[in-house]
């Protein structure tokens, strides 16, 4: 399986953030996306033009959700998940929407998932090492952020966490 696309950006200090799931089924019933962004690669293979039409319309939602103009509609939306609004509000209090609803897929998310993983084996979960490398298909994230003129719109992050300066 290939993760395709979408997740709300942890803070570095591991912070609990809750992401509401996506799931959408192929015209035979079969699960194609669940949670956000985590595609079958058989659906993807199969329908990519459905698979690049669902990413642009999270790309167009991140978007929107990550303007501050759309803070407290965003927190009423997001409370339809169960979590009250009340607790999105102190969750995103003193962050910007932008960062927290990003859906760039940079190092520092690369490394979160290596960072989980590597804690999984130490607490005993799973036996091996895990290598996420090759988990994470940027394409079709790539294309939306391009088509709808937002490839700089999201600031992206190094593995440490810093800011990514534009060209490097």
């Amino acid at each position: 399986m290939k993760w395709i696309l979408l997740r709300q950006r942890h803070r570095l200090d591991r912070e609990r953030t809750r992401i509401l799931a996506l799931v959408v089924a192929d015209d035979v019933g079969q699960l194609a996306f669940c949670d956000p962004g985590i595609a079958l690669e058989a659906f993807v293979r199969a329908h990519p033009e459905i698979t690049q039409r669902i990413v642009n319309a999270i790309v167009r939602a991140a978007k929107w959700s990550s303007q501050e103009a759309n803070r407290e509609a965003f927190f009423e939306i997001s409370a339809r998940s169960g979590y009250p609004a009340s607790g999105f509000r102190f969750d995103f209090e003193g962050q910007e929407l932008r960062y927290r609803n990003s859906p760039l897929i940079d190092d520092s998310i690369l490394e979160h998932y290596r960072f989980q993983a590597k804690q999984a084996k130490e607490f005993g979960l799973i036996r091996r090492d895990v290598d996420v490398t090759g988990w994470f298909d940027r394409s079709f994230l790539d294309k939306a952020l391009t088509s709808q003129g937002l490839t700089h719109y999201w600031q992206a992050y190094d593995a440490s966490g810093k800011p990514v300066v534009a060209g490097q």
